[in-house]
């Protein structure tokens, strides 16, 4: 039974080579998935060594040209540690590459110590979400492409102006935030979209419909118009079947849009991730 999610895949930046991300990315498009998404990490990890790491930017850009239809972006960036006047100009410039197929999933970001207080950014929860909050602020300005200026508690800009502008009249942008925290989801309001992470018993899982629920209604409450707002399930795969389309029925159900499964960091996902793209959307 198809359903009238849009489903994507995404992977992590670590653990494989550049040229196998790109690969995953193309083998979802031709399989027919609607999107393809990059974790964005420095270590992950809160020891000395950690995985081999991409840079997700880089990686975005080659996407974007070796791709047609699929929306591709990270999920999430951790605003906090990018310049947001950087992270314009990149986005902007992987909106045109793609030919306006840019997603921005933003968020806190993790691990905490590893990713961001090894290399001296902030650590702590509330100064990131400030970080966030103004830097997009400050992305959204520069995005637009009119005369722009910021006088906040983190960044100040003087008067100017960012061209080009994107393809697409506006970059959706997606904020990402681990349940049941709710500061998240009214930062989720403002913007396009939402993105409930969960974990159980300290192991990442996907939420469950009444979870999603949840949080829309709690989004629905502080929005005016709800119209072409995405409400995304984060599903870690764990295997390489298929989703019974009837549980994603339940989700439909829920209000979600956009179903992402994604790889997690474990032996072999890179051939699981393979298989499971084989497979294709439900």
């Amino acid at each position: 039974m198809t359903t009238p999610l849009r489903q994507a895949i995404a992977a992590p930046c670590f653990d494989a080579t550049a040229s196998e991300l790109v690969d995953l990315a193309v083998q979802a498009e031709n399989r027919g998935f609607d999107g393809f998404f990059i974790w964005d990490h420095l270590q992950f990890s809160n020891d000395i060594d950690g995985p081999a790491v991409h840079d997700p930017w880089a990686l975005l850009a080659v996407i974007a040209d070796r791709t047609e239809r699929i929306r591709i972006g990270p999920m999430v960036t951790p605003v906090s540690r990018r310049r947001p006047w950087v992270l314009a100009r990149q986005s902007v410039t992987i909106d045109h590459l793609s030919n306006g197929r840019l997603t921005l999933g933003v968020g806190l970001g993790s691990p905490a110590q590893g990713d961001f207080a090894r290399f001296g950014d902030a650590a702590d929860n509330k100064e990131r979400a400030a970080l966030l909050d103004e830097g997009l602020a400050v992305w959204a300005g520069l995005c637009s492409g009119e005369e722009f200026s910021y006088t906040g508690t983190h960044y100040r800009i003087k008067p100017t102006r960012f061209s080009p502008r994107p393809i697409q009249p506006h970059i959706p942008v997606w904020v990402g935030g681990v349940l049941p925290a709710q500061r998240p989801l009214r930062r989720a309001a403002a913007w396009d979209g939402v993105v409930p992470i969960t974990y159980r018993d300290g192991r990442l899982t996907r939420p469950t419909a009444p979870e999603m629920a949840a949080a829309l209604h709690t989004i629905e409450s502080a929005r005016d118009d709800m119209t072409g707002y995405d409400s995304v399930v984060w599903s870690p795969l764990h295997g390489t079947e298929p989703q019974d389309s009837d549980i994603l029925d339940e989700y439909v159900a829920a209000g979600v849009t956009w179903w992402i499964e994604t790889a997690v960091p474990q032996p072999n996902w890179q051939a699981d991730l393979r298989t499971r793209i084989a497979n294709g959307p439900v």
